[in-house]
């Protein structure tokens, strides 16, 4: 399950327990709730108990101790945030450089199976479109392909 909670729900609740958690940011504002800033800041490091992983914007680095399972996303970081998601590395891993890729290609240019392969690093989104004249063929192997992918990228 998955919730969102307030600096507001935080405060009232004891102890936060949850295996993963990300704390996006901190704000000067809710101090008519809060009454001052460190109160709504330590409401809010709440989430910082995750058991599995925590992640945090690498802004906050400097308020908090780290701890092993801290994950930082941000500005000089591997993981980035775009007001929705936390995205996994930045940058983009060479298709060619999967252990595997270039068989299955191979298998795919001698099995006379046209293919159209689109990868966006930043997105982790992968499209893999095959076309073959035997089915079943064609099918298989673009499925080894598009498996292989999903395991490396």
């Amino acid at each position: 399950m998955v919730f969102e909670i307030s600096s507001y729900m935080l405060d009232s609740t004891p102890n936060v327990w949850c295996d993963y958690s990300i704390l996006t940011n901190l704000y000067k504002v809710h101090t008519n709730w809060h009454k001052t800033h460190k109160n709504y800041q330590n409401a809010k490091f709440k989430l910082l108990n995750a058991n599995k992983l925590a992640s945090l914007n690498v802004e906050l680095k400097s308020l908090v101790d780290e701890k092993p399972n801290f994950v930082w996303f941000g500005p000089g970081t591997d993981y980035y945030f775009d007001e929705k998601f936390v995205y996994g590395k930045k940058y983009k891993i060479p298709l060619e450089k999967i252990d595997g890729y270039n068989k299955l290609i191979k298998k795919l240019e001698e099995n006379n199976i046209r293919h159209l392969i689109r990868y966006s690093g930043t997105e982790n989104i992968l499209r893999v479109m095959a076309e073959g004249t035997e089915i079943k063929n064609t099918t298989f192997v673009a499925k080894q392909l598009a498996l292989k992918l999903s395991q490396n990228l």
